[in-house]
């Protein structure tokens, strides 16, 4: 098993290559399943913290926009849309999203396309920095190791304080 998500009375089970859904229903238990045709592995489900990028260059949350239906991630970063009978609604490139990593003062750390983007309440950019995941945050500094180097950015001199 790689990942379980619980949804009202069903039980969501994502293994490598198969996705099933356990449900009661009138007391007994009935079970849906959706198996991979491809290579690509079911890695996890995701509830919240994948945004996009609009037009009017605000970000969203995508995965609250979509409530209704549940979200897999593969291990080559696809995003697999699936109804309430487990039917593959759509697929989604990762290399379109922007993971939360990160909440600080109510500014949220996006990563996304090789950059951090931070964004504040109303999802407005407000910083783009070349910083990873990995960046360790201590009080208002964010360290990130690159190469032979550490990196330092205070996040006060960004106006974000």
């Amino acid at each position: 098993m790689k990942d379980y998500s619980l949804s009202g009375a069903s039980v969501w089970i994502a293994n490598t290559n198969k996705l099933i859904k356990y449900t009661i229903q009138d007391g007994l238990p009935a079970e849906k399943i959706y198996k991979r045709t491809s290579s690509e592995n079911f890695d996890a489900f995701v509830e919240k913290g994948v945004y996009r990028l609009k037009a009017d260059a605000l970000f969203y949350d995508w995965v609250q926009a979509i409530l209704q239906y549940k979200i897999v991630r593969t291990d080559s970063l696809k995003y697999l849309v699936f109804d309430g009978g487990v039917n593959l609604i759509k697929t989604e490139d990762g290399k379109a999203m922007y993971t939360e990593y990160r909440n600080w003062k109510g500014y949220r750390f996006l990563y996304g396309q090789g950059q951090t983007y931070i964004i504040d309440k109303e999802n407005k950019p407000v910083a783009i920095l070349n910083v990873s995941p990995q960046s360790v945050l201590v009080k208002n500094r964010l360290y990130e190791k690159y190469k032979n180097l550490v990196i330092t950015v205070d996040l006060n001199q960004l106006g974000l304080n």
